[in-house]
């Protein structure tokens, strides 16, 4: 699956103010149940998956990640909302619930194809791995940062 198939304008989020890793979830899933990419139980089910298999990621470089997911029976149409927050919250990290995460970017995704989500996961893996492309999502607003990654030959396969 492409992301610039998944990538909406209306799933990019700039600015978000939030305090917490609840309120920046919340806001994020907003997007995608408004919009009519997920179900009511989407977000209970976000929550309860970051409980157990939390998605903070800690790149080594200026900003951090956290890709929230879940099953796809909470989906009605596939799509990834990126939300940049003001402000980093602190996620739990995927590699040890122990420690704390602070992140600056989300990428909250849904799929309703199960089947595609190891292959969406590798493909966003390797975009954040460059420093550059996340600190970019940071400093664009909305329509720049589609511009942005829709104009990346990495993107498009």
């Amino acid at each position: 699956m492409i992301m610039n198939e998944l990538i909406k304008r209306e799933l990019i989020l700039t600015n978000i103010d939030a305090e917490d890793q609840f309120e920046a979830l919340k806001t994020v899933q907003k997007a995608l149940y408004s919009n009519g990419y997920v179900k009511d139980t989407y977000f209970d089910a976000v929550l309860d998956r970051e409980k157990e298999y939390p998605t903070g990621i800690a790149l080594g470089h200026k900003y951090n990640i956290a890709i929230p997911h879940t099953d796809s029976q909470h989906v009605i149409k596939s799509g990834i909302c990126i939300g940049v927050l003001k402000e980093p919250v602190k996620f739990k990290s995927m590699e040890n619930k122990e420690i704390e995460v602070d992140v600056k970017v989300i990428f909250m995704i849904a799929l309703n194809i199960a089947s595609k989500q190891v292959e969406l996961l590798q493909e966003l893996m390797a975009l954040i791995r460059d420093a550059e492309f996340v600190e970019k999502l940071t400093e664009l607003n909305e329509d720049d940062i589609l511009n942005y990654i829709k104009t990346r030959k990495d993107v498009i396969q």
